[in-house]
Protein backbone atom coordinates (compact mmCIF):
# COMPACT_ATOMS: atom_id res chain seq x y z
CA UNK A 1 0.00 0.00 0.00
CA UNK A 2 2.89 2.39 0.94
CA UNK A 3 5.18 1.39 -1.91
CA UNK A 4 7.64 -0.54 0.61
CA UNK A 5 6.89 -3.82 -1.17
CA UNK A 6 6.33 -2.44 -4.93
CA UNK A 7 9.06 0.08 -4.37
CA UNK A 8 11.85 -2.69 -3.94
CA UNK A 9 11.20 -4.62 -6.95
CA UNK A 10 14.14 -2.02 -8.20
CA UNK A 11 16.56 -3.18 -6.16
CA UNK A 12 15.93 -7.21 -5.75
CA UNK A 13 19.21 -7.75 -7.01
CA UNK A 14 21.37 -5.14 -4.97
CA UNK A 15 23.68 -6.48 -2.48
CA UNK A 16 23.82 -4.66 0.68
CA UNK A 17 25.83 -4.07 3.64
CA UNK A 18 26.57 -5.82 6.50
CA UNK A 19 23.61 -3.92 8.24
CA UNK A 20 21.24 -4.93 6.10
CA UNK A 21 18.19 -3.02 5.57
CA UNK A 22 15.35 -2.11 7.45
CA UNK A 23 11.34 -0.71 7.20
CA UNK A 24 10.88 0.82 11.29
CA UNK A 25 7.63 0.13 12.47
CA UNK A 26 4.42 2.39 12.19
CA UNK A 27 7.06 4.03 9.31
CA UNK A 28 6.18 3.79 5.67
CA UNK A 29 9.64 3.48 4.16
CA UNK A 30 12.33 1.27 3.73
CA UNK A 31 16.41 2.24 3.33
CA UNK A 32 19.54 0.52 2.82
CA UNK A 33 23.07 0.81 2.01
CA UNK A 34 24.64 -0.55 -1.16
CA UNK A 35 27.65 -3.22 -0.09
CA UNK A 36 29.56 -2.30 -3.50
CA UNK A 37 29.52 1.82 -3.41
CA UNK A 38 28.46 2.27 0.47
CA UNK A 39 25.68 4.32 -1.70
CA UNK A 40 22.03 4.56 0.23
CA UNK A 41 18.60 3.32 -1.06
CA UNK A 42 15.35 5.02 0.31
CA UNK A 43 12.04 3.70 -1.47
CA UNK A 44 8.10 3.50 -0.12
CA UNK A 45 6.15 5.86 0.67
CA UNK A 46 6.54 9.92 0.25
CA UNK A 47 4.02 11.12 2.72
CA UNK A 48 6.93 12.60 5.53
CA UNK A 49 9.33 13.13 2.92
CA UNK A 50 11.78 10.68 3.40
CA UNK A 51 12.37 9.77 -0.19
CA UNK A 52 11.82 12.73 -1.98
CA UNK A 53 14.26 14.31 0.63
CA UNK A 54 16.63 11.94 -0.31
CA UNK A 55 17.36 12.77 -3.90
CA UNK A 56 20.44 15.46 -2.99
CA UNK A 57 22.07 12.63 -1.33
CA UNK A 58 21.74 9.93 -3.54
CA UNK A 59 25.20 9.90 -4.40
CA UNK A 60 26.65 10.51 -1.39
CA UNK A 61 28.88 7.44 0.24
CA UNK A 62 27.86 6.54 3.35
CA UNK A 63 29.98 5.36 6.46
CA UNK A 64 29.90 1.69 7.47
CA UNK A 65 26.91 2.66 9.46
CA UNK A 66 24.83 3.06 6.71
CA UNK A 67 21.79 5.12 6.71
CA UNK A 68 19.16 4.61 9.24
CA UNK A 69 15.32 5.23 9.05
CA UNK A 70 12.67 6.35 11.56
CA UNK A 71 8.62 7.31 11.41
CA UNK A 72 9.31 10.06 10.17
CA UNK A 73 12.96 10.16 8.98
CA UNK A 74 16.24 9.53 8.03
CA UNK A 75 20.02 9.94 8.55
CA UNK A 76 23.13 8.63 7.77
CA UNK A 77 26.84 10.09 7.97
CA UNK A 78 29.33 11.28 5.20
CA UNK A 79 32.55 8.61 4.70
CA UNK A 80 34.37 11.16 3.24
CA UNK A 81 33.94 14.10 5.73
CA UNK A 82 32.29 12.68 8.50
CA UNK A 83 29.44 15.45 8.45
CA UNK A 84 25.47 13.96 9.02
CA UNK A 85 23.07 13.98 7.12
CA UNK A 86 19.22 14.36 8.10
CA UNK A 87 16.17 14.42 6.17
CA UNK A 88 12.09 13.92 6.16
CA UNK A 89 9.54 15.39 8.03
CA UNK A 90 10.03 18.62 10.20
CA UNK A 91 7.69 18.59 12.27
CA UNK A 92 9.80 18.08 15.21
CA UNK A 93 12.70 20.23 13.94
CA UNK A 94 14.50 17.02 13.41
CA UNK A 95 15.84 18.44 10.29
CA UNK A 96 15.61 22.16 10.35
CA UNK A 97 16.98 22.07 14.10
CA UNK A 98 19.97 20.23 12.56
CA UNK A 99 20.98 23.48 10.78
CA UNK A 100 23.72 24.93 12.98
CA UNK A 101 25.34 21.52 12.81
CA UNK A 102 25.46 20.25 9.31
CA UNK A 103 29.12 21.15 9.27
CA UNK A 104 30.37 19.56 12.45
CA UNK A 105 32.70 16.76 11.74
CA UNK A 106 31.05 13.79 13.84
CA UNK A 107 32.73 10.68 15.90
CA UNK A 108 32.99 7.10 13.94
CA UNK A 109 29.58 6.56 15.73
CA UNK A 110 27.64 8.94 13.59
CA UNK A 111 24.18 10.32 14.60
CA UNK A 112 21.11 8.83 15.25
CA UNK A 113 17.46 9.79 15.71
CA UNK A 114 15.49 7.47 16.99
CA UNK A 115 12.15 9.55 17.87
CA UNK A 116 11.49 13.27 18.22
CA UNK A 117 15.05 14.00 18.69
CA UNK A 118 18.36 13.51 17.20
CA UNK A 119 21.78 13.51 19.05
CA UNK A 120 25.70 12.72 17.73
CA UNK A 121 29.21 13.18 19.21
CA UNK A 122 31.92 16.02 17.80
CA UNK A 123 35.36 14.52 16.61
CA UNK A 124 37.04 17.47 17.74
CA UNK A 125 36.29 17.94 20.94
CA UNK A 126 34.20 14.94 22.14
CA UNK A 127 30.98 16.96 23.43
CA UNK A 128 27.77 15.69 22.30
CA UNK A 129 25.10 17.95 20.23
CA UNK A 130 21.02 17.06 21.02
CA UNK A 131 18.51 18.77 18.84
CA UNK A 132 14.81 18.23 18.04
CA UNK A 133 11.42 18.56 20.07
CA UNK A 134 12.35 21.73 22.39
CA UNK A 135 9.84 20.15 24.62
CA UNK A 136 11.52 17.00 24.95
CA UNK A 137 12.93 16.46 28.30
CA UNK A 138 16.32 14.83 26.10
CA UNK A 139 16.81 18.12 24.66
CA UNK A 140 16.17 20.50 27.09
CA UNK A 141 17.45 18.22 30.39
CA UNK A 142 20.41 18.18 27.73
CA UNK A 143 22.04 21.43 29.23
CA UNK A 144 23.63 20.24 32.28
CA UNK A 145 25.81 18.64 30.41
CA UNK A 146 25.81 20.54 26.90
CA UNK A 147 30.10 20.96 28.02
CA UNK A 148 30.34 17.51 29.34
CA UNK A 149 33.43 15.72 26.93
CA UNK A 150 32.24 11.98 26.42
CA UNK A 151 34.01 9.27 26.36
CA UNK A 152 35.08 7.44 22.82
CA UNK A 153 31.63 5.71 22.67
CA UNK A 154 30.11 9.31 22.62
CA UNK A 155 26.26 9.47 23.76
CA UNK A 156 23.53 7.51 22.56
CA UNK A 157 19.62 8.76 22.45
CA UNK A 158 16.31 6.48 22.66
CA UNK A 159 13.03 6.81 21.57
CA UNK A 160 12.92 7.80 26.02
CA UNK A 161 16.14 8.62 27.85
CA UNK A 162 19.67 9.49 26.39
CA UNK A 163 22.70 8.58 27.73
CA UNK A 164 26.65 8.47 27.53
CA UNK A 165 29.99 8.33 30.25
CA UNK A 166 31.97 11.04 31.01
CA UNK A 167 35.66 10.88 29.59
CA UNK A 168 36.72 12.59 33.09
CA UNK A 169 35.65 10.35 35.67
CA UNK A 170 34.02 7.60 33.90
CA UNK A 171 30.58 8.24 35.30
CA UNK A 172 27.52 7.64 33.59
CA UNK A 173 25.44 10.10 32.62
CA UNK A 174 21.35 9.20 31.42
CA UNK A 175 18.61 11.98 31.45
CA UNK A 176 14.89 12.37 29.65
CA UNK A 177 11.73 11.34 30.07
CA UNK A 178 11.01 9.09 33.67
CA UNK A 179 7.99 7.34 32.35
CA UNK A 180 8.94 3.69 33.33
CA UNK A 181 12.04 5.22 36.21
CA UNK A 182 14.77 5.04 33.86
CA UNK A 183 16.12 8.22 35.43
CA UNK A 184 14.93 8.18 39.19
CA UNK A 185 16.35 4.77 39.50
CA UNK A 186 18.91 4.83 37.69
CA UNK A 187 22.06 3.36 39.85
CA UNK A 188 24.54 7.09 40.02
CA UNK A 189 27.16 4.99 42.42
CA UNK A 190 27.89 2.36 39.83
CA UNK A 191 30.66 2.49 37.76
CA UNK A 192 29.28 1.10 34.19
CA UNK A 193 31.40 -0.22 31.11
CA UNK A 194 28.36 0.78 29.05
CA UNK A 195 24.64 1.49 28.59
CA UNK A 196 22.07 -0.38 26.66
CA UNK A 197 18.10 0.28 26.08
CA UNK A 198 16.02 -1.02 23.09
CA UNK A 199 13.45 1.43 21.68
CA UNK A 200 10.78 -0.77 22.59
CA UNK A 201 11.86 -1.58 26.78
CA UNK A 202 10.75 0.09 29.22
CA UNK A 203 13.92 -0.57 31.26
CA UNK A 204 17.59 0.19 30.76
CA UNK A 205 20.62 -2.20 31.84
CA UNK A 206 24.14 -1.65 32.24
CA UNK A 207 27.75 -3.72 32.30
CA UNK A 208 29.41 -2.70 35.48
CA UNK A 209 32.75 -2.21 35.28
CA UNK A 210 34.29 -5.13 37.04
CA UNK A 211 31.91 -7.58 36.11
CA UNK A 212 28.02 -8.09 36.49
CA UNK A 213 25.20 -6.58 35.20
CA UNK A 214 22.66 -4.16 36.36
CA UNK A 215 18.68 -3.43 35.33
CA UNK A 216 16.35 -0.74 36.27
CA UNK A 217 12.96 0.29 35.49
CA UNK A 218 9.78 -1.30 34.48
CA UNK A 219 9.85 -4.43 36.02
CA UNK A 220 6.19 -5.39 35.57
CA UNK A 221 7.11 -8.74 33.75
CA UNK A 222 10.16 -9.17 35.47
CA UNK A 223 12.30 -8.32 32.67
CA UNK A 224 14.67 -5.93 34.59
CA UNK A 225 15.23 -8.86 37.13
CA UNK A 226 18.40 -10.97 36.43
CA UNK A 227 18.13 -14.68 36.04
CA UNK A 228 20.09 -15.82 39.34
CA UNK A 229 23.88 -17.00 38.61
CA UNK A 230 23.70 -14.81 35.26
CA UNK A 231 27.86 -14.32 34.14
CA UNK A 232 28.32 -12.36 31.44
CA UNK A 233 31.78 -12.43 30.79
CA UNK A 234 34.58 -14.84 30.84
CA UNK A 235 37.70 -14.37 33.06
CA UNK A 236 40.93 -14.95 30.54
CA UNK A 237 43.48 -15.22 33.27
CA UNK A 238 41.45 -18.00 35.31
CA UNK A 239 41.43 -21.37 34.44
CA UNK A 240 38.62 -22.23 35.79
CA UNK A 241 36.05 -19.43 37.75
CA UNK A 242 33.35 -19.02 40.46
CA UNK A 243 29.72 -19.19 38.92
CA UNK A 244 28.43 -16.41 40.94
CA UNK A 245 31.59 -14.08 40.72
CA UNK A 246 32.77 -11.99 37.58
CA UNK A 247 36.48 -10.31 37.45
CA UNK A 248 40.14 -10.95 37.49
CA UNK A 249 39.30 -12.32 41.50
CA UNK A 250 36.83 -14.82 40.46
CA UNK A 251 39.51 -17.51 39.78
CA UNK A 252 38.88 -20.71 41.32
CA UNK A 253 41.91 -22.18 39.51
CA UNK A 254 45.20 -21.02 37.27
CA UNK A 255 46.68 -22.35 34.33
CA UNK A 256 50.48 -24.18 34.40
CA UNK A 257 53.42 -22.62 36.25
CA UNK A 258 50.34 -19.62 37.29
CA UNK A 259 49.63 -18.43 40.78
CA UNK A 260 46.60 -18.38 42.74
CA UNK A 261 46.46 -15.63 45.40
CA UNK A 262 43.37 -16.70 47.84
CA UNK A 263 41.40 -13.09 48.26
CA UNK A 264 37.91 -14.60 49.42
CA UNK A 265 38.63 -17.92 51.32
CA UNK A 266 35.06 -18.90 51.71
CA UNK A 267 34.47 -19.23 47.80
CA UNK A 268 38.45 -19.89 47.23
CA UNK A 269 38.58 -17.35 44.56
CA UNK A 270 40.97 -15.13 44.11
CA UNK A 271 43.87 -13.43 41.13
CA UNK A 272 45.74 -15.71 38.80
CA UNK A 273 49.20 -13.75 38.01
CA UNK A 274 52.36 -15.08 36.33
CA UNK A 275 54.48 -13.88 39.39
CA UNK A 276 53.39 -14.76 43.00
CA UNK A 277 50.86 -12.26 44.47
CA UNK A 278 52.45 -8.80 42.92
CA UNK A 279 49.94 -6.92 45.38
CA UNK A 280 51.37 -8.40 48.80
CA UNK A 281 52.32 -6.02 51.55
CA UNK A 282 53.14 -6.28 55.38
CA UNK A 283 50.08 -6.19 57.33
CA UNK A 284 51.43 -2.53 58.64
CA UNK A 285 50.24 -1.00 55.34
CA UNK A 286 46.68 -2.14 54.99
CA UNK A 287 44.15 0.44 55.56
CA UNK A 288 41.53 1.00 58.22
CA UNK A 289 38.82 -1.70 58.64
CA UNK A 290 40.97 -4.22 56.36
CA UNK A 291 42.02 -7.56 57.20
CA UNK A 292 45.36 -9.35 55.95
CA UNK A 293 45.61 -12.62 54.42
CA UNK A 294 49.22 -13.81 54.80
CA UNK A 295 50.27 -15.38 50.98
CA UNK A 296 54.21 -15.61 52.38
CA UNK A 297 54.57 -17.75 55.29
CA UNK A 298 58.31 -16.27 55.47
CA UNK A 299 57.77 -12.60 55.21
CA UNK A 300 54.04 -12.74 56.39
CA UNK A 301 53.65 -10.41 53.17
CA UNK A 302 49.93 -10.91 52.07
CA UNK A 303 46.83 -8.79 50.51
CA UNK A 304 44.75 -6.30 52.18
CA UNK A 305 40.72 -7.42 52.09
CA UNK A 306 38.32 -5.16 53.62
CA UNK A 307 36.77 -6.77 56.74
CA UNK A 308 33.25 -8.65 56.62
CA UNK A 309 31.18 -11.16 57.89
CA UNK A 310 32.85 -14.43 56.73
CA UNK A 311 35.59 -15.48 58.81
CA UNK A 312 36.97 -18.40 57.16
CA UNK A 313 40.70 -18.25 57.70
CA UNK A 314 43.56 -18.43 55.23
CA UNK A 315 46.35 -20.89 55.50
CA UNK A 316 49.72 -21.44 53.85
CA UNK A 317 51.73 -23.06 52.77
CA UNK A 318 48.69 -25.05 51.43
CA UNK A 319 48.61 -29.02 51.13
CA UNK A 320 51.56 -30.76 53.51
CA UNK A 321 54.38 -31.27 50.74
CA UNK A 322 56.68 -28.94 52.23
CA UNK A 323 56.34 -29.32 56.50
CA UNK A 324 59.79 -28.16 56.89
CA UNK A 325 58.31 -24.58 55.93
CA UNK A 326 56.75 -22.11 58.64
CA UNK A 327 53.11 -22.40 58.24
CA UNK A 328 50.78 -19.28 58.97
CA UNK A 329 46.74 -19.30 59.23
CA UNK A 330 44.97 -15.53 58.77
CA UNK A 331 41.59 -14.29 59.23
CA UNK A 332 39.10 -11.17 59.91
CA UNK A 333 35.32 -10.44 60.22
CA UNK A 334 33.21 -8.60 62.03
CA UNK A 335 31.23 -10.04 64.63
CA UNK A 336 28.57 -9.31 66.21
CA UNK A 337 27.43 -9.85 70.25
CA UNK A 338 24.87 -8.37 71.93
CA UNK A 339 24.98 -7.27 75.36
CA UNK A 340 22.97 -5.41 78.43
CA UNK A 341 23.13 -1.86 78.41
CA UNK A 342 25.25 -0.83 81.47
CA UNK A 343 25.41 3.03 81.53
CA UNK A 344 28.47 3.02 80.82
CA UNK A 345 28.31 3.00 76.91
CA UNK A 346 28.01 6.45 74.63
CA UNK A 347 25.09 7.41 73.69
CA UNK A 348 22.32 5.68 71.67
CA UNK A 349 19.28 6.93 69.89
CA UNK A 350 15.63 6.28 70.96
CA UNK A 351 13.93 3.30 71.59
CA UNK A 352 10.70 1.46 70.24
CA UNK A 353 10.25 -1.68 71.84
CA UNK A 354 11.48 -4.36 74.48
CA UNK A 355 14.89 -5.42 73.08
CA UNK A 356 15.87 -1.46 72.28
CA UNK A 357 15.79 -0.54 75.64
CA UNK A 358 17.15 -3.40 77.39
CA UNK A 359 20.22 -4.88 74.66
CA UNK A 360 23.29 -3.47 72.69
CA UNK A 361 24.18 -4.84 69.45
CA UNK A 362 28.13 -4.65 69.20
CA UNK A 363 29.93 -5.12 66.49
CA UNK A 364 33.45 -6.21 66.79
CA UNK A 365 36.48 -5.88 64.27
CA UNK A 366 38.45 -9.30 64.62
CA UNK A 367 41.97 -10.05 62.94
CA UNK A 368 43.90 -13.36 64.23
CA UNK A 369 47.11 -14.84 62.94
CA UNK A 370 48.65 -17.86 64.07
CA UNK A 371 52.35 -18.77 63.40
CA UNK A 372 53.74 -22.52 63.75
CA UNK A 373 57.46 -23.08 63.09
CA UNK A 374 58.45 -25.48 60.33
CA UNK A 375 59.23 -29.07 61.25
CA UNK A 376 62.94 -29.24 61.80
CA UNK A 377 62.87 -32.60 61.70
CA UNK A 378 65.36 -34.31 58.83
CA UNK A 379 62.94 -35.42 55.71
CA UNK A 380 63.30 -37.93 52.95
CA UNK A 381 62.27 -36.82 49.15
CA UNK A 382 59.06 -37.90 49.77
CA UNK A 383 58.55 -35.51 53.00
CA UNK A 384 58.68 -37.94 55.25
CA UNK A 385 60.55 -37.37 59.11
CA UNK A 386 63.40 -39.65 59.19
CA UNK A 387 64.62 -38.19 62.66
CA UNK A 388 64.41 -35.86 65.61
CA UNK A 389 61.41 -35.29 67.50
CA UNK A 390 57.54 -34.41 66.35
CA UNK A 391 56.87 -31.98 69.26
CA UNK A 392 59.61 -29.61 69.29
CA UNK A 393 57.87 -27.13 66.93
CA UNK A 394 56.28 -24.13 68.82
CA UNK A 395 53.40 -22.23 67.35
CA UNK A 396 52.53 -18.46 68.62
CA UNK A 397 49.30 -16.01 67.85
CA UNK A 398 48.19 -12.27 67.45
CA UNK A 399 44.50 -11.64 68.09
CA UNK A 400 43.09 -7.94 67.96
CA UNK A 401 39.25 -7.22 68.39
CA UNK A 402 37.94 -3.58 68.40
CA UNK A 403 34.35 -2.30 69.04
CA UNK A 404 33.42 -0.34 65.52
CA UNK A 405 29.88 -0.18 66.30
CA UNK A 406 27.36 -0.05 68.45
CA UNK A 407 23.20 -0.18 68.14
CA UNK A 408 20.10 -0.38 70.06
CA UNK A 409 19.16 -4.78 69.51
CA UNK A 410 16.97 -5.12 67.03
CA UNK A 411 16.52 -8.43 65.41
CA UNK A 412 16.44 -6.72 61.87
CA UNK A 413 19.42 -4.44 62.87
CA UNK A 414 21.07 -7.95 63.76
CA UNK A 415 19.79 -9.89 60.58
CA UNK A 416 21.37 -6.84 58.35
CA UNK A 417 24.96 -8.48 59.79
CA UNK A 418 27.69 -5.63 61.31
CA UNK A 419 29.70 -5.24 57.84
CA UNK A 420 26.61 -3.80 56.28
CA UNK A 421 25.92 -1.68 59.62
CA UNK A 422 29.71 -0.71 60.49
CA UNK A 423 29.97 0.20 55.98
CA UNK A 424 26.68 2.33 56.06
CA UNK A 425 27.77 4.19 58.95
CA UNK A 426 31.07 4.87 57.25
CA UNK A 427 28.88 5.89 54.06
CA UNK A 428 30.63 3.59 52.14
CA UNK A 429 29.53 3.70 48.31
CA UNK A 430 29.30 -0.60 48.04
CA UNK A 431 28.16 -0.74 51.90
CA UNK A 432 28.16 -4.96 51.62
CA UNK A 433 23.78 -4.87 52.24
CA UNK A 434 21.02 -7.05 51.72
CA UNK A 435 19.88 -6.74 48.03
CA UNK A 436 16.86 -4.13 47.65
CA UNK A 437 14.86 -7.91 47.28
CA UNK A 438 15.52 -9.10 50.29
CA UNK A 439 13.25 -8.98 53.30
CA UNK A 440 16.44 -7.86 55.11
CA UNK A 441 16.85 -4.83 53.27
CA UNK A 442 14.13 -2.94 54.95
CA UNK A 443 16.59 -2.35 58.26
CA UNK A 444 18.88 -0.77 56.89
CA UNK A 445 16.63 2.33 57.21
CA UNK A 446 17.00 2.49 60.95
CA UNK A 447 20.87 2.02 60.72
CA UNK A 448 21.02 5.85 61.19
CA UNK A 449 18.26 6.26 64.03
CA UNK A 450 19.94 2.96 65.99
CA UNK A 451 23.47 2.61 65.43
CA UNK A 452 26.19 5.27 65.47
CA UNK A 453 30.51 4.33 65.48
CA UNK A 454 32.21 3.33 68.46
CA UNK A 455 33.58 5.73 70.85
CA UNK A 456 36.90 7.06 69.69
CA UNK A 457 38.87 7.82 73.09
CA UNK A 458 42.58 7.57 71.22
CA UNK A 459 42.97 11.39 71.54
CA UNK A 460 42.44 11.24 74.92
CA UNK A 461 45.26 9.98 77.60
CA UNK A 462 42.99 7.68 79.34
CA UNK A 463 45.34 6.17 81.77
CA UNK A 464 46.19 10.15 83.04
CA UNK A 465 44.19 10.71 86.87
CA UNK A 466 43.01 14.56 85.96
CA UNK A 467 40.93 13.76 83.65
CA UNK A 468 37.95 16.37 83.33
CA UNK A 469 34.29 14.78 83.34
CA UNK A 470 34.10 15.02 79.50
CA UNK A 471 36.91 12.91 79.28
CA UNK A 472 36.69 10.99 81.73
CA UNK A 473 32.95 9.61 80.31
CA UNK A 474 34.46 9.27 76.63
CA UNK A 475 37.34 7.11 78.51
CA UNK A 476 34.61 4.86 80.53
CA UNK A 477 32.37 4.53 77.19
CA UNK A 478 35.20 3.12 75.05
CA UNK A 479 36.58 0.95 78.19
CA UNK A 480 32.95 -0.64 78.29
CA UNK A 481 32.70 -1.17 74.37
CA UNK A 482 36.01 -2.87 74.14
CA UNK A 483 35.39 -4.87 76.93
CA UNK A 484 32.11 -6.62 75.20
CA UNK A 485 34.74 -7.11 72.42
CA UNK A 486 37.19 -9.06 74.44
CA UNK A 487 34.74 -10.95 75.95
CA UNK A 488 33.89 -12.06 72.42
CA UNK A 489 37.91 -12.55 71.74
CA UNK A 490 37.21 -15.40 74.25
CA UNK A 491 35.59 -17.44 71.35
CA UNK A 492 37.38 -16.55 68.23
Amino acid sequence: MNGQVSGFALYKDVVFSDKGIMCPGSGQVCCGTRKDNGKGIVWGSNEFRQVSGFAPYKNVVFSDKGIMCSKLVCWGTRKDNGKGIVWGNDWLQEVSGFAPYKDVVFSDKGIMCPGQVCCGTRKDNGKGIVWGNVRDRKVYGFAPYKNVVFSDKGLTCSVRVCYGTRKDNGKSIVWGNDWYKEISEFPRHIAFEALFMDDKAMHMCGVVKGGGLKCWGENYNKEATLPPMLKIRVESSCLAEHPEMDGPTACTTCGKDIHHTIIDPRTNTGTCTKTECPFCKPKVCCGEKHKHYVVNSESLEGVCVRHSDDCTPVCVPRGDGEPWRQRVCSKGCNQQIKVDKTGKLGPTHGSDNSQTDGFELVVCQADKRIVCEGDKRQHNLLGEATSGDQNSRSCSQEKEVVPVAICNFTVPLWNLGGTCISNMLDGLEFPNCPDKTSPRYQAIYDIAQHCRNATDAQMVNCRSTSLDAADQALCDASEAETAHCTRLAMSY
